[in-house]
């Protein structure tokens, strides 16, 4: 799937995706452009995935509920630490629909030696939900600076031919990063591939290389040295982070 994710995104391609069924969108800001939400329609069309997990519930939400209408999509866990906001997608599709929407709040967590802000995914969900054959990574917000684990927690889920689709890759301080440090973790295990120019606020896609995608097969674990200081930088890193917010707000 990932190699002919290069030949969909074009301007006509893209631009010939249908958004009618979105009612007055509002693209940008917390929510996607609407670039990125018609690569999602037209990925979805073109090489119809099982099963989606989404990090971050919004417009995307409705993108792959719509396609599941159309029989493209089977099923889709929507993630989110919000259980409910202003415009929740759930109001649209409904309890009965096509998606799963999973209140996971935020939690500390420790992946491939590094503590983080995230969603408190387990394994028996990630087992329930794999395998899973196209994850996007909307969430959680920037200001938790973790959606590096994203990809740590899903990765001995995905099948085979998966896909994973970051959202605002062009932010350097952020995604570029964790694109980096993916890259740096699994070795040639995935392939990565980043595009600035052709979304507004950047899309990268990752996916799996080995022939089974399973990061069990090659001793991942013992890429992490000294994990103990490894958190501990971390969690001051996080604390730090967290005490400088609290003075500019006092500010």
């Amino acid at each position: 799937m990932a190699i002919e994710i290069r030949n969909i995104i074009t301007r006509e391609s893209l631009s010939g995706y249908d958004m009618g069924f979105l009612k007055r969108p509002e693209f940008g800001g917390w929510r996607i452009e609407e670039d990125t939400a018609r690569l999602i329609g037209r990925a979805c069309e073109e090489f119809k995935p099982r099963h989606v997990l989404e990090f971050g519930t919004g417009l995307s939400t409705l993108v792959l509920a719509n396609e599941a209408s159309k029989g493209n999509v089977e099923r889709i866990w929507s993630v989110d630490h919000l259980k409910d906001f202003p415009g929740h997608p759930r109001g649209i599709i409904g309890k009965d629909g096509p998606v799963e929407f999973c209140h996971l709040p935020i939690r500390f967590t420790t992946s491939a030696g590094k503590l983080f802000q995230f969603y408190s995914v387990t394994e028996d969900f990630l087992k329930k939900v794999g395998p899973i054959d196209l994850v996007i990574i909307d969430g959680p917000p920037y200001y938790y600076n973790s959606r590096e684990a994203s990809l740590y927690k899903v990765y001995p889920y995905l099948s085979k031919d998966a896909v994973i689709l970051l959202d605002d890759a062009g932010r350097k301080g952020r995604e570029e990063v964790y694109l980096s440090n993916w890259k740096r973790y699994f070795g040639d295990k995935i392939e990565t591939n980043i595009f600035l120019k052709e979304f507004k606020k950047g899309l990268a896609y990752v996916r799996p290389v080995d022939a089974n995608g399973k990061i069990s097969g090659f001793k991942a674990i013992e890429r992490i040295k000294d994990s103990s200081k490894t958190i501990k930088y971390e969690l001051l890193r996080i604390l730090r982070y967290m005490r400088d917010r609290l003075v500019r707000r006092a500010g």
